[in-house]
């Protein structure tokens, strides 16, 4: 009973959490041989205010792990945005119990609760001589209905560092390169 108590407990605070990071990459890549980078025109989605502000946060994040921002460089960086809704719902679930010969049971639904905005922030690496893409990182995370500019500004520069957390990769890493729970 304790055991099961227990995996019920991580499940509901694994199900919880508003946001997921996806990382691949190629593995025969050498990384440290990308120690400069520059950036692609961005197409990002987002409002020329917004792109200035990720563009600051991903230099920033870069160049707090040892690589330089440089016009001829060996790596190209750029970055998209997707926005949806997501619909959550709350789960009942089922139980039956034995007890002196009885039998009882309960059954349960999922209850619509509405629709949630998402923000998928899509950030690459290319080599760039060859335009190869070398790394992807993604973050889902869920969004308020309504930012300020301050706020959306956080926001963003917190996703950025959600989905450069693990880059550059390392060779020795024992991280897996699916998806990953933040």
């Amino acid at each position: 009973m304790k055991l099961t108590s227990l995996f019920m407990l991580v499940v509901l605070l694994v199900s919880c959490k508003s946001s997921k990071s996806f990382v691949d990459y190629d593995e025969s890549t050498d990384f440290t041989k990308y120690s400069t980078f520059n950036f692609y025109n961005p197409n990002s989605g987002l409002t020329p205010e917004e792109d200035e502000v990720v563009l600051d946060a991903i230099e920033e994040n870069l160049t707090e792990k040892g690589l330089s921002s440089t016009l001829i460089a060996k790596s190209s960086i750029n970055f998209y945005v997707e926005y949806y809704q997501q619909l959550s719902s709350t789960s009942m679930g089922v139980s039956l119990g034995v007890y002196g010969g009885a039998i009882g049971g309960a059954v349960g639904t999922k209850t619509p609760q509405g629709n949630h905005p998402v923000i998928a922030l899509t950030i690459e690496v290319a080599d760039a001589l060859t335009n190869e893409l070398i790394w992807q990182g993604v973050v889902e995370r869920k969004m308020k209905a309504s930012f300020n500019d301050e706020q959306m500004h956080q926001f963003l520069a917190e996703t950025v560092s959600m989905t450069l957390k693990n880059y550059p990769p390392t060779r020795n890493s024992s991280e897996e390169k699916t998806s990953v729970k933040n």
